[in-house]
């Protein structure tokens, strides 16, 4: 007969008795932690198992452990104050805290070291904790006192039930506590646990679920904050740029994560977090002075290493090459010693021009730009305005980009035509630019963007997948989040990251 698989973070079936689980477990616990026989009982579930090595290893022992006060009274009011769960505590009583007093529970929420900062529940169960060391300002990691659902859940950044004889302490054997850990959207670390405590009478295999939902519901709500801050500092940049007019910038969030730069790729990933109102040297050698975003973060500005270029109007006759950003909302042409950045008009020209590398004619390029019938000469003076700005990267007869010109639009059409979504999809900063009405421009737009949602529409390999769940457009997919799940190995790092963001969907 199939007998359906147990799960193995939870301490007991549905079905089971506590009491009788929990003399079984104090059994073995006597055999294995106390007297350190060789035969694992069936009883003993491979987490425990685990954790009671990694406890008896750090020198840790049954009989008498008590648990260390890291924070004392005094203190505890600035510790909760100044921890990012703060922001998350109504919340999680209104999700669990009815459920720890119908339960008998103590609702407790810790740092990521496992100290307790937290404790709700009803009078009697919390005097009961107090003489376990279970209260506010006291350690318990595994380190401290051995295996428990809050430092196991901290060990393997999972959650996991843990009951009576599962503990390593052995006073601790009357209680069920059931932890899940919650992490920071921003960098993955663990920030902290919410857990349920209680007599091990109370124990069922439910409790542990109600947890883990109030930990994805906190690191959703965490999210959400880190969102609002990520938009003030999209604003900071955007107007930045638009009072300055050029040059390389970013905005940095406290931690240091890069979440905006311009031109787009110029600083990436995670940098030191920067002092605000100082001068830093970025990674690729670059300095930058500081600016305070509010409380969201740090505007970087690069310093010029010498006089800067003028903007605009180069040397006719010096070497054309350069960059063209088309792709998003801030068009943009930089070259080695320049850059400027294009109005409507200008950005549509190079646009049309980019996508006909053949090049086009004056009275073709009026069609594309103001649909059948356009004016040649008004093209004509405008292509003559835009070659003022961008010199011989714009070439005539017929209108064309110099050939050394990089265009992101066209890193990312080639990457498509030669075979390669996942780079194409890493190339795609967002769509062509998305505020032109121009015809052709709104034509090229289109075809790219069916295309692109056409190779990830039944997509599997995972490169493709998470490129198009980080670009703009795919960021909020859920059904590609779900292939994305589905085609990453189970010991795949990147699991745990998309699964957050899927939560968050």
């Amino acid at each position: 007969m199939r007998t359906t698989r147990r799960n193995p973070w939870v301490a007991l079936d549905a079905s089971a008795d506590p009491v009788d689980v929990a003399r079984r477990l104090q059994r073995a616990h006597a055999e294995i932690v106390e007297h350190d026989g060789g035969r694992v009982p069936a009883d003993v579930r491979a987490v425990v198992l685990e954790s009671w090595r990694r406890t008896r290893d750090a020198g840790l022992r049954p009989d008498a452990q008590e648990p260390v006060v890291l924070i004392d009274e005094a203190r505890i009011d600035d510790a909760r104050r100044e921890h990012p769960l703060a922001a998350t505590r109504a919340a999680i009583h209104q999700a669990v805290g009815r459920i720890a007093q119908d339960a008998g529970h103590l609702l407790v929420v810790t740092d990521a070291g496992g100290t307790l900062l937290w404790a709700e529940g009803h009078s009697a169960i919390k005097d009961a904790a107090v003489h376990l060391g279970f209260f506010e300002g006291a350690c318990w990691s595994e380190g401290a006192v051995g295996t428990n659902a809050i430092g196991t859940a901290i060990a393997i950044d999972h959650p996991v039930q843990i009951l009576s004889g599962e503990h390593f302490v052995r006073t601790h054997h009357p209680w069920v506590c059931s932890g899940a850990p919650v992490h920071d959207p921003e960098t993955g670390a663990i920030l902290g646990v919410i857990d349920l405590s209680g007599p091990l009478r109370t124990a069922h295999p439910m409790i542990l679920g109600f947890v883990a939902t109030a930990a994805r519901m906190a690191e959703h709500l965490l999210a959400e904050r880190m969102h609002r801050a990520d938009h003030a500092l999209h604003e900071a940049l955007l107007a930045d740029l638009e009072r300055r007019g050029h040059g390389r910038a970013a905005v940095v969030s406290p931690s240091g994560r890069v979440v905006a730069s311009w031109p787009a790729g110029w600083l990436a990933g995670r940098i030191d977090p920067p002092a605000a109102a100082a001068r830093v040297t970025l990674p690729d050698g670059t300095v930058a002075d500081c600016e305070p975003v509010g409380e969201a973060g740090v505007l970087l500005r690069a310093v010029a290493a010498s006089a800067p270029t003028a903007l605009g109007a180069p040397d006719p006759g010096a070497a054309a090459g350069g960059r063209l950003t088309l792709l998003g909302d801030r068009p943009r042409l930089t070259w080695p010693g320049g850059a400027v950045d294009l109005g409507g008009r200008h950005a549509e020209i190079l646009a049309l021009l980019a996508a006909h590398p053949a090049g086009l004619t004056a009275e073709a390029l009026a069609d594309a730009l103001h649909g059948p019938g356009g004016n040649a000469v008004t093209a004509r003076a405008e292509v003559s305005r835009l070659r003022k700005l961008v010199g011989p990267r714009v070439r005539t007869r017929p209108y064309r980009l110099a050939d050394d010109v990089d265009v992101d639009l066209v890193r990312v059409r080639s990457a498509l035509a030669d075979g390669h979504p996942a780079a194409a999809l890493r190339a795609y900063a967002g769509p062509l630019l998305p505020r032109s009405t121009a015809p052709g421009v709104v034509a090229v737009r289109a075809v790219l963007d069916a295309e692109l949602h056409a190779v990830v529409a039944d997509a599997t390999d995972p490169a493709v997948l998470l490129a198009w769940t980080a670009s703009p457009d795919g960021r909020d997919d859920v059904a590609a989040h779900d292939r994305l799940l589905a085609a990453l190995p189970p010991d795949d790092p990147r699991r745990a990251v998309v699964a957050r963001r899927r939560a968050a969907l």
